[in-house]
């Protein structure tokens, strides 16, 4: 069970700019999305849209490094589905 929670922390670094919700990933792991949330909670000490935000939010950081590319294109990048929903993470 945990090795599946190491893997899907993994996964989610790598897919962070898909569209996730907590039903498909609990699915795609094999829970319902309450035991999943449970889990991942007590696991990562964290809500897994917390985390994802988190981790979107780090790789943001990363992108906006690069003077070249738009605010608005690292939201977008770093899987947020408006500049408002980026903003509103980032404060």
């Amino acid at each position: 069970m945990w090795r599946s929670l190491s893997w899907l922390q993994i996964i989610l670094t790598i897919i962070l700019q898909e569209d996730l919700s907590l039903e498909g990933v609990a699915s795609q792991a094999g829970f319902s999305k309450y035991h999943f949330s449970r889990l991942f909670k007590q696991y990562t000490d964290s809500t897994f849209y917390k985390y994802l935000n988190q981790k979107r939010i780090e790789f943001a950081k990363t992108l906006l490094q690069d003077p070249g590319v738009s605010v608005t294109e690292v939201a977008f990048k770093s899987g947020f589905s408006s500049l408002s929903a980026f903003l509103r993470c980032l404060s």
